[in-house]
């Protein structure tokens, strides 16, 4: 399936013995379903880094709720584009990836670093932000956001819970 190093996931197959074998970059298995959870202290944020993306365009996904419940904000990524930097407002985080049965891809890498949540939201678009653009989205309770990251411009998305920040 997939394993966990250093906070990065990356892909790895089985062969017929049950054996490991490196599959990222390599191609993800068809059917696949894999639910990670993170969870970082309370006072603390989420921001996820993706170093590489691709997936079958429309039918594997990649879905990331801010926070456990289901029904919180989420964000879905599919297709080849690298997707941007995230920023979530929870201390939990709910990731799924989702394949079909057709056209198996790369699949993905990212990485995530927890930080202390700042005062006031605006210290949130000094950090991280730098006088670029910021698109923002706030939804409840979903949000479907497919974005093509423009390789000179760094996007920060920043998810927001109950309309709060």
């Amino acid at each position: 399936m997939f394993a966990i190093i250093d906070r990065l996931w990356t892909y790895a197959k089985f062969d017929q013995e049950g054996n490991s074998e490196p599959g990222y970059p390599g191609e993800y298995i068809f059917a696949l379903v894999c639910v990670w959870n993170i969870s970082v202290p309370s006072d603390m944020m989420v921001m996820i880094t993706f170093a590489d993306f691709e997936t079958d365009y429309n039918f594997d996904y990649l879905r990331i709720h801010d926070g456990f419940d289901r029904n919180s904000s989420f964000v879905t990524y599919t297709g080849d584009n690298i997707p941007p930097q995230i920023i979530f407002v929870s201390n939990e985080i709910h990731i799924m990836f989702n394949s079909d049965h057709n056209k198996p891809r790369r699949g993905f890498n990212l990485t995530y670093h927890a930080f202390k949540k700042p005062g006031q939201s605006k210290e949130i678009y000094e950090a991280f932000t730098d006088s670029q653009d910021v698109s923002e989205y706030s939804a409840r309770p979903l949000a479907y956001i497919s974005i093509a990251l423009n390789a000179m411009l760094v996007i920060v998305v920043i998810i927001l819970l109950k309309g709060k920040i």
